[in-house]
C-alpha cells in the first residue's frame, strides 16, 4: 500500500476494499471531490480502459490526452493510476449539472 491508497483483497471471490487515506492541504476540496467522481467511475467499469469507462463524463479523446501528459499508456485502467493522477484528472473537469 502506498501513501495514497491501497488495495485490499478480503474475499475469495477476488473481490477488492480501496482505502483512501485524507491528505490535508494538498489540493483544494471540490477538485478532490471531482477526483473521487472520476476514480468512482473508473473502478466501477469492471475491465474496460480508464478512457473508456470515464467517456460517459467526457470524450474519450480528453482522457486518452490526460493520460499521455501523465506518462501513462491510453489503455491504462483506474487501478494504475494514483490519487495524484485523479486529482490531475480532475483539473478542468466538472459533471454536468
Amino acid at each position: 500500500m502506498n501513501e495514497h491508497f491501497g488495495v485490499h483483497r478480503r474475499a475469495e471471490d477476488g473481490s477488492s476494499v480501496l482505502e483512501l487515506t485524507p491528505r490535508e492541504g494538498k489540493a483544494p476540496p471540490d477538485q478532490v471531490r471531482r477526483a473521487l467522481t472520476l476514480a468512482s467511475l473508473g473502478f466501477n467499469a469492471r475491465r474496460k480502459t480508464l478512457a473508456n469507462a470515464l467517456s460517459s463524463a467526457a470524450p474519450r479523446s480528453r482522457w486518452e490526452a490526460a493520460l499521455s501528459e501523465l506518462g501513462k499508456s491510453p489503455l491504462a485502467r483506474a487501478e494504475e493510476l494514483s490519487l495524484d493522477d485523479f486529482l490531475f484528472l480532475a483539473r478542468g473537469w466538472s459533471p454536468e449539472r
